[in-house]
């Protein structure tokens, strides 16, 4: 979770302005509450190197304006999927 210097609190992404070709962090206000955990799991598995492959491909493929602002949620939980780590994570 993270706190913007204003108060706010949500979840950071990285978002990817196709025409100027030019990344910058965005707050997503209603995050994946599991994330955290999520990404601990796969820090402790040394699995970023797939999840950075994954999640640049994804996010440079979409072409759905829905889902932009959540592919970094959907790569972290496919990863943990992909690797079976959902099932480590109490709820």
């Amino acid at each position: 979770m993270f706190v913007s210097n204003d108060g706010s609190r949500g979840q950071r992404y990285i978002y990817f302005n196709k025409q100027k070709s030019t990344y910058s962090w965005n707050l997503q206000s209603e995050g994946n509450k599991l994330l955290p955990q999520q990404e601990d799991l796969i820090k402790q598995r040394d699995l970023w190197p797939v999840v950075r492959d994954y999640y640049i491909e994804k996010k440079n493929v979409n072409d759905d304006p829905n889902v932009h602002s959540r592919t970094y949620a959907l790569t972290i939980n496919k990863i943990c999927q992909r690797y079976g780590l959902l099932y480590k994570i109490e709820k």
